[in-house]
């Protein structure tokens, strides 16, 4: 158990560095480039990002689900980087081919990818090695070799940009060049060949291959829907309006999804202490992840609230040019939309544990198909504010659907009547902040309500958890 601690710990301050340095830059960039930048900012990296997931094939998923054996972990990390290297010369040959054909809908992408498309297939190769590597730690438990790769990257990356951005070039291209340059960098100086893949011997067996690629391959399939989840919203702006709107709304969806990454980065490092607790104790991981969910659900909407009082009369104007400043709640509605991207985030080791990654990639299929209709009605009909609306009701589908999906694992009926006291409230704050009064005063009031409703109805999870905590900083 201490050893777990330590770990979690260690995780948990590493996080807070890394994510803290990749805010600060996003922070930054709306003083260095102009919305029309930060927008193709935005389509860029999420272009990478789409590509990157092609060409992991779901071996990071594979590799902290099948790797935390030591018998089983360098084979595993063989077979990885190969299908990975596979994966990574069809992602090159399709988007060549894709990139000369066009595609009308995505024209601002496109153009931008054509005209850097080697940088584009660099990042693409720099991200695929750099994530295979990270979740081979994790999956390794090697939290101290994970936290110091992750906190120099994020170091190397906001200094190269912001540097790149104020002596040279003011282009989204150098924000991407920063991001390659820190991954292949830091990996180049701080891999140790006792972690690298050895091709030699009979590693490449079917049953294993085939054991890996079904389990990988839908959660890579999953990972692009959920990617396409998190972007629809401005690539339906990008069709329906101009990229300085686009602009506004992607920085303000990059800081929240940032916020939730922290939160995100922390749980995936943990995910491979909670497969082992769980076949350990399968109660006792139940129990402490509910807990973390009563907790999510109390404490986010308090911080939510103070944040709303801070900005509205101190941050805002002091952190964010006016063009920002003045759509100040769409972000307030996006990072309420994290409260619910949270309490997803917390469960889903229990979904991953399972091995029905199949039906996973039918949730995030029919969530995809939910999130493509709600962007281009709402944003159709109210712009950046329906992006941000459609962008808040997936994220209360997302986590509606896992709890009823898996209500086995998280606590049955009861947390899902727990969800909907919460949503309905949540909405009724939604509707006075947009519609009835516009007053983010009683938006805070109502995410106070939320926290009050949550531990009336949830504390009776969490209240074991707490008194845990309470006796060890007593200890201390």
């Amino acid at each position: 158990m201490n050893g777990l601690i330590k770990r979690t710990a260690t995780y948990l301050i590493s996080g807070l560095i890394s994510q803290g340095a990749i805010f600060c830059l996003w922070l930054t960039l709306p003083w260095l480039l102009t919305p029309a930048e930060v927008g193709y900012v935005t389509l860029a990296l999420f272009v990478i990002e789409v590509l990157t997931l092609l060409g992991m094939m779901g071996m990071d998923s594979a590799l902290i689900r099948f790797a935390s054996q030591p018998d089983d972990r360098r084979k595993t990390l063989t077979i990885a980087t190969a299908i990975s290297g596979v994966g990574l010369i069809i992602v090159a040959v399709l988007t060549y081919t894709a990139l000369h054909i066009s595609i009308p809908f995505l024209v601002n992408t496109v153009l931008w990818v054509s005209s850097h498309y080697g940088l584009v297939l660099i990042a693409v190769a720099a991200n695929v090695a750099w994530n295979l590597f990270q979740s081979y730690q994790l999956a390794a438990r090697q939290a101290r070799e994970y936290a110091v790769f992750q906190v120099v990257r994020a170091l190397v990356y906001l200094s190269l940009a912001v540097g790149a951005l104020t002596l040279l070039a003011k282009d989204a291209s150098t924000v991407i060049w920063a991001a390659t340059v820190s991954s292949i960098g830091v990996l180049s100086l701080l891999v140790r060949k006792a972690s690298l893949p050895s091709f030699s011997g009979d590693v490449f067996q079917k049953k294993e291959i085939g054991l890996i690629m079904r389990y990988g391959f839908p959660l890579m399939l999953y990972g692009l829907l959920g990617v396409g989840l998190t972007y629809t919203q401005r690539l339906v702006l990008d069709h329906y309006a101009d990229v300085s709107v686009l602009g506004v709304f992607g920085f303000f969806n990059v800081i929240a999804i940032q916020l939730n990454g922290l939160w995100a980065s922390i749980n995936k490092s943990w995910t491979p202490e909670f497969f082992i607790l769980i076949k350990e104790n399968k109660e006792r991981a139940i129990r402490l992840l509910q807990g973390m969910l009563s907790l999510v659900c109390v404490v986010y909407p308090m911080l939510l609230a103070a944040y709303v009082v801070l900005g509205e009369t101190i941050i805002n104007e002091m952190v964010f040019p006016a063009a920002y400043a003045a759509q100040a709640e769409i972000f307030y509605l996006l990072l309420l939309a994290m409260l619910f991207t949270g309490v997803y985030t917390v469960a889903y080791p229990l979904y991953y544990y399972d091995l029905r990654t199949r039906r996973i990639l039918g949730i995030s299929l029919f969530l995809a198909v939910a999130n493509m209709g709600l962007s281009v009605v709402l944003i159709r009909l109210w712009g950046i504010v329906g992006a941000a609306v459609s962008y808040l009701i997936l994220a209360v589908m997302t986590l509606w659907t896992y709890m009823i999906v898996f209500r086995d694992w998280t606590g049955g009926w009861h947390r899902t009547a727990v969800l909907l006291v919460v949503v309905t409230v949540m909405v009724g704050g939604a509707a006075t902040l947009l519609v009835a009064t516009h007053s983010s005063w009683m938006f805070v009031a109502s995410l106070l309500t939320i926290s009050v409703v949550a531990w009336l109805l949830g504390g009776v999870f969490a209240k074991p958890m707490l008194k845990r905590l309470y006796g060890r900083i007593h200890i201390v």
